[in-house]
């Protein structure tokens, strides 16, 4: 069933991650749109299945379960379109970070132009780069074709040259690339992917297209000083597509049902965050951040201008081992608010690692995820800044998405593991995906962009609310500043607020106040009395004055304390 403005009616947006797989159904509910229902189940991808169709089947059963409205046939088939009687739905769209990490090995023109555009392109996918090379590489001849063959890769990225630009230098490139295809075992040949000067686009696949299949994507640097890899990667996405459905079963036949490309989780959930910086000032940038299963992403957007950082080996399920390893137990346990030994937290996270769809069964092992979560949050951070401890300010709203944080037991919970992991300075609004539709939006937006519109202004974002964290020159306990809370219906009240505290405020949900702040000692970006319009959230309005970087005590038993402290101070509002 079509609208009248021509934009699909109901539609289902199936997201399959390397634990879970999640459907969710979306349909006119009188003139708007709405999000109907959601379904989960464990994903299939991997054995004993190995045929991601059976998880997302699962999770559309949950769906009919849940409506009443029969979605597959009798042979458990999608029924697409919908049909007169109301069974089916008219549009299936897909994302998915499931699946082996795909080798990529980058071969740009020069380091600080070809090979740094590839290296952004690739950083916005589920994707490992195992080598790098450019027409200045030092190593001898034999070397780099020794570390081109040893790399294994699943895809080459070739660019270089501006369109109608450096020729000459490219197709000796593509020489050295096709001497390489030529050594290796023609079944283990990569595909390739060629950005670079398009008026080389007929020379370079006669050249490679014999050994192994060859796609041209646009120019990712088309002139000079411009860069462009936006539609560069869409055609990336496809051979990465392409490469997963030699390993995944149902990946081919469910794009096939869908008639789009299956989108990067990461890509999906970039678009929403897109389109939240077009809607505010261009003085604030959009922070998107997600802990995965295998692999974890951090996205910012300033007026519409976004980048992407996929973390492939950093989330608490199959890749928690790996986590372990990267950001060591040294990052994890101060984090901890219960005695647990190090090999117990060693223990679970290889039993996560090998059962990453198993949930934490006690509240030791909730206790493990969410510090492993911090500490996953805090390196993503480090490596966006680039400089140790750097001030993490300017970002709002913040959106949380995955599991693991927007879905915890507790919003405090969900709150506590943002503000450790990031430890934001000033003032940022904290949105938490619960429902888990972020990445189903943004793969609905280019079938139907007014459902994306009209679904996010239901409110689906839940707002945890405002936190207003100064940073203050003072001992921990001390009054370091007196806040006013003024609203429309209520009393004034004001609150004395200590160094090292976090408390909530009482401000209801969607609630506007202002908030008149009179700092009794120094006050790092702010001077005298600062008045801010708030919106309240499920927890009020937060105030955090703890330090920045967080310093928990060397002792584990006092970090713990402090820990425990932190979040019972959160359990009521001030009176």
């Amino acid at each position: 069933m079509v609208s009248e403005s021509g934009d699909v009616e109901s539609l289902l947006a199936v997201d399959i991650g390397s634990a879970n797989t999640r459907a969710v159904l979306f349909d006119l509910a009188g003139v708007s749109y709405r999000m109907l229902a959601v379904g989960l189940a464990s994903s299939t991808c991997l054995a004993p299945i190995k045929d991601a169709r059976e998880g997302v089947t699962a999770a559309i059963h949950q769906i009919e379960e849940i409506t009443g409205r029969d979605l597959l046939d009798p042979n458990h088939q999608l029924i697409l379109p919908a049909s007169a009687t109301g069974t089916g739905v008219d549009n299936l769209v897909l994302s998915s970070s499931a699946g082996r990490d795909i080798r990529v090995v980058l071969v740009g023109l020069l380091q600080e132009y070809s090979l740094a555009n590839l290296e952004k392109l690739a950083g916005e996918l589920y994707c490992r780069v195992v080598e790098r090379f450019t027409i200045n590489d030092l190593r001898k001849p034999e070397d780099r074709m020794n570390a081109f063959l040893q790399s294994n890769p699943d895809l080459v990225l070739l660019a270089g040259g501006t369109n109608h630009g450096a020729s000459r230098a490219v197709l000796r490139l593509a020489d050295q690339l096709r001497l390489w295809l030529q050594a290796s075992q023609p079944e283990k040949r990569p595909l390739i992917a060629y950005a670079g000067n398009a008026a080389l686009n007929d020379r370079v696949k006669e050249s490679l297209g014999n050994l192994t299949p060859i796609f041209s994507a646009s120019n990712i640097l088309p002139f000079t000083g411009v860069e462009d890899i936006n539609p560069a990667e869409d055609t990336v996405i496809q051979v990465m597509n392409r490469i997963r459905s030699n390993h995944l079963t149902g990946f081919a036949e469910l794009e096939k049902i869908s008639g789009l490309s299956i989108l990067p989780t990461a890509g999906a959930e970039s678009r929403i965050i897109r389109f939240q910086s077009l809607q505010q000032d261009a003085s604030r940038t959009v922070l998107g951040i997600n802990i995965g299963a295998a692999a974890s992403h951090f996205i910012t957007a300033n007026a519409g201008d976004i980048k992407t950082s996929v973390y492939r080996g950093l989330g608490v399920g199959v890749a928690a081992v790996e986590s372990l390893n990267r950001v060591g137990l040294d990052s994890i346990q101060p984090w901890l608010s219960q005695d647990i030994p190090q090999n117990t937290i060693r223990d679970y996270l290889w039993q996560k690692s090998l059962f990453p769809s198993a949930i934490p069964m006690n509240a030791e092992t909730l206790d493990i995820e969410q510090a492993v979560a911090r500490a996953i949050l805090n390196e993503m951070k480090q490596q966006y800044m680039g400089i140790p401890n750097a001030r993490f300010e300017g970002f709002e709203p913040v959106i949380a998405s995955g599991a693991l944080i927007a879905q915890a037991p507790t919003m405090r919970q969900s709150l506590l593991m943002i503000l450790d992991g990031l430890q934001p300075c000033g003032v940022t609004t904290l949105l938490i995906d619960r429902h888990g539709i972020l990445s189903a939006l943004g793969a609905a937006a280019a079938a139907n962009p007014t459902l994306v519109v009209q679904v996010l202004e239901t409110g689906v974002l839940t707002n945890l609310g405002t936190v207003i964290s100064p940073l203050f020159r003072a001992r921990a306990g001390e009054t370091v500043m007196r806040i006013r809370l003024q609203t429309d219906d209520d009393p004034e009240r004001t609150f004395e607020i200590r160094k090292g505290e976090i408390v909530r405020l009482p401000l209801e949900v969607n609630k506007t106040a202002r908030v008149i702040i009179k700092p009794l000692k120094h006050m790092d970006a702010f001077s005298g009395s600062h008045n801010l319009k708030v919106v309240g959230g499920e927890l009020g309005l937060i105030i955090d004055t703890r330090s920045r970087p967080l310093r928990l005590p060397t002792n584990p038993g006092l970090s713990r304390e402090v820990n425990q402290k932190w979040y019972r101070s959160l359990e009521e509002c001030l009176s």
